[in-house]
């Protein structure tokens, strides 16, 4: 039986006005709970025989991208964006349009943000609000009359407010130390809004051409990551013997573990879906999240839709106009990103007892600071035994932005 779209119509998709972001915070929790739990996933989800075999599919694929763009998900803002090739790709679209179906039923719609013209730093105790607001008021007076007694009012209104502003303002900054291991977005945040500007300048130059705006400039920074990846070569099936055709298979309870280690303090991808929504409705997005990762398992694809990621230029050497000194860093929707935690789970087990115990990097009770504090014994050692040692340190430039992606998507 041949799925169709509006069978599952979201039932507030306002065609035609782009970016309505839903504001998820806001979302009537349980009414979207009770209409997820009502959706029989396996009977949604299409075969790969069933989806080969009939191209009514994939102009459904266009109208659920309409939807999704409707309400600024995944960023899917052209054609190229979103490829469907097989089921996997059908699944994971139909996924997101049926649960963004069900929440913008649900959830409002961020139609502008706010000015932050009128906010106040986080240090602003109401009592110093209220100085403040003393401050102007008095300001004011001063500047109608600048009578002797207005002049002293203001002036005793300004020291007592500077007084108490330093005083919250030191308890504030104690407290973010305080507070640093347990909550370090608090810490990040302080630190980000003493940031000036983004810390890409505005004039960057790549292969002899120079940008000065913003559109631009990212075009030449997608033009040099893209260059540094090595191109794809092959399959990933050519990698894996006759006995490795069996993949592995995740369960529900392995899925639902996934999602409770979640930190829920982490802020949404390009999907919008945040830790905190994932965990919300853990028990609902259980056995869809498990026939979607098996599947993507089994035929070795992984989702194009799960590749849409923010990529921000991290500047890392040099002169900050070249955009060659810049590495990227990718930002994952939290779906991705739990499935590939979930597969390093498994392929952990079965290849950490070959793996060098010299290695620290990429290992369980592993780090830098392992691999130091052994390196620092060894010269130790030998510091008192009166003996002479040598060290070479190598490093292979851009190593990990030049590794096949592709392969590194689903291998790992």
């Amino acid at each position: 039986m041949l799925l169709t779209v509006s069978a599952i119509e979201p039932a507030e998709c306002k065609q035609g006005v782009l970016k309505n972001q839903l504001n998820l915070n806001a979302m009537d929790l349980e009414r979207a709970r009770l209409d997820i739990e009502n959706i029989a996933w396996d009977d949604l989800f299409i075969s790969e025989d069933v989806f080969q075999g009939c191209e009514e599919y994939y102009r459904q694929a266009e109208k659920m991208s309409d939807f999704l763009r409707s309400i600024d998900i995944l960023n899917v803002d052209c054609e190229s964006d979103v490829v469907v090739e097989n089921s996997v790709d059908f699944n994971s679209l139909l996924f997101y349009y049926t649960i963004f179906g069900i929440f913008s039923r649900y959830s409002p719609t961020i139609t502008e943000r706010r000015s932050s013209t009128n906010s106040y730093p986080e240090w602003f105790t109401p009592a110093l609000v209220n100085l403040m607001k003393e401050k102007r008021s008095a300001l004011k007076r001063m500047r109608r009359s600048s009578s002797s007694e207005n002049v002293a009012n203001y002036k005793q209104i300004l020291r007592v407010f500077k007084a108490v502003h330093r005083e919250a303002y030191q308890v504030y900054i104690a407290d973010i130390q305080t507070r640093f291991k347990t909550n370090p977005k608090s810490f990040w945040r302080f630190v980000n809004g003493r940031r000036k500007g983004s810390g890409v300048p505005d004039c960057v130059n790549y292969n002899g051409v120079t940008s000065t705006d913003l559109q631009s400039s990212s075009e030449l920074f997608a033009a040099y990551f893209k260059s540094v990846f090595t191109e794809v070569t092959g399959n990933i099936r050519e990698l894996l013997s006759d006995n490795d055709e069996a993949p592995y298979q995740l369960s529900e309870a392995c899925v639902e573990r996934g999602i409770c280690k979640l930190d829920a303090n982490k802020s949404a991808g390009p999907d919008t879906l945040s830790n905190k929504i994932l965990k919300e409705f853990r028990q609902e997005f259980v056995t869809p999240l498990k026939s979607l990762f098996n599947a993507s398992l089994a035929s070795g694809h992984f989702p194009g839709i799960w590749k849409i990621s923010h990529v921000i230029p991290i500047h890392k050497k040099g002169a900050k106009g070249d955009v060659e000194n810049y590495r990227g860093v990718a930002i994952q929707s939290a779906i991705p990103k739990l499935f590939e935690s979930l597969v390093y789970g498994l392929l952990y087990d079965n290849v950490a007892n070959r793996v060098s115990p010299v290695q620290h990097g990429f290992l369980k009770k592993k780090s830098v600071v392992t691999n130091l504090c052994e390196f620092t014994s060894v010269v130790t050692d030998c510091i008192a035994s009166g003996l002479q040692m040598d060290c070479i340190y190598t490093d292979m430039s851009k190593a990990f932005d030049a590794c096949n992606q592709e392969y590194r998507k689903v291998a790992t």
